[in-house]
């Protein structure tokens, strides 16, 4: 009797412990929201005008859209500046974002602001663009090329139709020969 009673002690502690040991997993399984893209589109061209009158074409082989506003533009992203509809400078880049919470594109890789009218040309490696304030900018290295010169440096503020631009820390500068 006893022997009985101790085997019966070992059972109930050996099933105590292995009821004690398991977990409900279910419980503590924590999801993670999910963060991609909830929309993928492609070859898109968006236009954005004021009084009927066109002041930004926008053009992109792929933009997805995020939950929280931002848009990605993983293949590239070309931008039309107008002005009274008549366009007055391009930018392109091999890839952009959308900042919703402060209303700005980053645009990186290799990227081209180019004045239509004054035929000027600027490169660098990133850029900010501000819809509401009509300005771009950069920290990084650029160089602008007009017809008369070359300038080189390191940040950027220019409007968008790319008429005024200051570059923050100038690095060097080149006349050209004009015939």
């Amino acid at each position: 009797m006893k022997y009985q009673k101790l085997v019966l002690y070992v059972l109930c502690a050996i099933i105590t412990l292995f009821f004690a040991s398991c977990e409900d997993n279910e419980d503590k399984q924590i999801s993670k929201p999910y963060d991609g893209p909830l929309i993928k589109l492609t070859n898109i061209e968006t236009l954005y005008s004021d009084s009927a009158v066109l002041k930004v074409k926008l053009m992109a082989k792929e933009q997805w859209e995020y939950a929280n506003g931002d848009r990605l533009f993983p293949k590239g992203i070309n931008i039309v500046f107008h002005q009274n509809g008549v366009p007055t400078s391009t930018l392109v880049a091999d890839k952009g974002k959308y900042i919703k919470t402060t209303d700005t594109y980053n645009v990186t890789g290799h990227v081209v602001i180019k004045g239509i009218n004054e035929n000027k040309k600027m490169t660098s490696e990133e850029l900010n663009w501000n819809p509401l304030t009509k300005k771009v900018t950069t920290t990084k290295f650029v160089k602008i090329e007009t017809p008369k010169e070359e300038l080189w440096g390191n940040g950027l503020e220019a409007t968008q139709d790319f008429k005024h631009y200051k570059i923050i820390n100038p690095k060097g500068f080149l006349a050209k020969n004009v015939m």
